[in-house]
């Protein structure tokens, strides 16, 4: 019993309902075929973010930073972000949000970003979120996420899960169009 109680504790909690009316779980939103990340190790991809298991990880690969970015399947308002790591030197640190665009690491390094800030240790704690300036997220079809450093300057940078919160726009799923002729 004491093995599962772990276990169950290492999968992500659901989330509460800490935001503001219509502000949700953004996940059905999300085009996974299209979403990629830049210098994740193979053995570590993109897609392990998706799992609800804490020890299923998205890994660094080269060195410590990471792109990643996630179209919407229609434009979304974003409210905030949840990045979860288990709290140590490979936690990411500096998160750097780039909204409708898609960038490299020498872009990441150089542009202003719509939204910069650093985590701290109980940010990486899945049931806490970043709120993000939301005046400058109302009209996203997709985020570029950049992570430019971890904690302990390590090679690798570790993620376990990664969620964004908001609301859809009234408008038009793009995945819906279908090609005529």
């Amino acid at each position: 019993r004491a093995q599962m109680a772990a276990e169950a504790s290492l999968l992500i909690p659901e989330a509460e309902s800490k935001f503001p009316v219509g502000v949700m779980d953004l996940e059905g939103e999300i085009d996974k075929r299209q979403a990629f990340a830049l210098n994740a190790a193979p053995t570590h991809p993109l897609e392990n973010l998706w799992n609800t298991d804490m020890r299923v990880q998205l890994h660094s690969d080269a060195d410590e930073q990471l792109i990643i970015n996630i179209p919407f399947n229609q434009a979304v308002k974003l409210h905030s972000i949840s990045i979860s790591a288990p709290v140590c030197e490979q936690a990411p640190r500096l998160v750097k949000l780039f909204i409708n665009r898609e960038v490299g690491f020498e872009d990441a390094e150089d542009m202003i970003p719509t939204q910069e800030f650093e985590l701290e240790a109980e940010d990486l704690d899945p049931q806490n979120c970043t709120q993000l300036k939301y005046v400058k997220f109302q009209n996203v079809n997709s985020v570029c996420i950049f992570i430019g450093s971890n904690f302990g300057d390590e090679e690798v940078t570790i993620l376990s899960s990664l969620k964004l919160f908001g609301e859809t726009r009234q408008g038009l799923d793009m995945n819906a169009i279908k090609k005529a002729g």
